[in-house]
């Protein structure tokens, strides 16, 4: 895969996947701790990344810019411009200007990826001084060594927040806190979702708009879905968080939602649609407020008609969550076919 290089203009980059010529340098750096982390960079000459400034300050050069980024919490990357040697630590980004406006600035990113599809870097002594190396979102290829000297953790996003961390960004979280349950992990926060409150990212893979077709009976096919982040990580967040959520949408044609369901984190089944009342059976949103279809009728898709109807609703029963799975059905004839989409998880407080 050859290079593009685009004046003036903002692209996204993968440093180990891409040949590096001579624009761009892989390096090893470690921070200077008695408990260090290792991890290699790639530097971009002429480039900025994207990211979200966590701080600036001046370096010696470079690779000292590096050093301090591995070795501060929740940076990802950092630009270093030549003329003065300002150092920027900044987040995650895979978005760089290229000899724009301003082209004294070279750029990094403090991240890892294996060309070798599913190899997991972990099983390499991929960390120093007996830190302890954890597999990051959902590549097993991209990791993150996490020593307790020089990775301070807070138990919530909302913590983060409260610390003065405004950014978007991936933070080092310990939700049950210090030698107990689950170890910090990182993880993505979103920090004005809801007002002033943050909210933890918990991605699976089923979150794009999913076609279905093919089997008639109640709950013929199961979809199982795979988050990003172990079961135990997100059970640790969910119960020590204030409140979770969930969006689940149906497009339905021709399709019943009574031959819908979906299961929870313990693998329950459920039928209602919206809220926490897990004795709402096949109630959506319109069904909440009166505006279905059929005024009668608890969903939009209880219709049964060969039109494109939408049923949908924000799930709220934080110890159900997260859905774990959807059972599909009553799509056997030609005409019966439907498309579910299956929001994050967010977790508040």
């Amino acid at each position: 895969m050859a290079r593009q290089w685009i004046s003036g203009s903002k692209f996204r980059f993968n440093f180990l996947l891409i040949p590096c010529f001579t624009l761009c340098i892989h390096r090893v750096v470690t921070a200077q701790d008695s408990c260090k982390r290792i991890a290699t960079f790639g530097l971009m000459q002429d480039a900025k990344n994207q990211g979200d400034v966590i701080t600036e300050f001046a370096v010696f050069n470079d690779a000292h810019c590096a050093r301090r980024c591995v070795s501060t919490d929740n940076c990802l990357g950092f630009n270093y411009k030549r003329t003065n040697k300002l150092c920027q630590l900044t987040g995650y980004s895979d978005t760089f200007e290229i000899a724009g406006s301003d082209p004294e600035w070279d750029s990094g990113i403090i991240e890892m990826y294996e060309e070798k599809v599913g190899q997991n870097v972990c099983s390499k002594t991929v960390c120093l001084n007996n830190d302890t190396c954890t597999i990051d979102g959902c590549s097993e290829a991209l990791f993150s060594c996490f020593c307790p000297s020089i990775n301070a953790s807070k138990r919530s996003c909302q913590e983060w927040q409260e610390s003065g961390f405004s950014n978007d960004g991936y933070y080092v979280i310990d939700p049950d806190g210090p030698n107990n349950g689950v170890d910090s992990f990182k993880i993505k926060c979103d920090m004005n979702r809801n007002g002033s409150l943050a909210a933890a990212e918990l991605s699976h893979n089923f979150e794009n708009k999913t076609y279905f077709q093919g089997c008639e009976a109640k709950k013929c096919f199961t979809r199982h879905i795979t988050y990003c982040h172990s079961m135990q990580q997100i059970v640790a967040v969910a119960d020590h968080a204030t409140n979770c959520e969930q969006h689940i949408r149906i497009d339905c044609h021709g399709v019943l939602n009574s031959y819908l369901a979906w299961f929870t984190r313990t693998g329950v089944e459920r039928t209602y649609w919206v809220g926490h009342n897990e004795t709402l059976v096949s109630t959506c949103s319109c069904g909440l407020n009166s505006t279905c279809a059929v005024s009668s009728h608890k969903c939009n898709c209880q219709k049964n008609d060969y039109v494109w109807r939408v049923d949908e609703g924000l799930l709220t029963k934080t110890s159900d969550l997260p859905m774990t799975a959807i059972a599909l059905g009553d799509t056997g004839d030609a005409n019966e076919e439907m498309f579910h989409t299956i929001g994050k998880l967010f977790c508040y407080g």
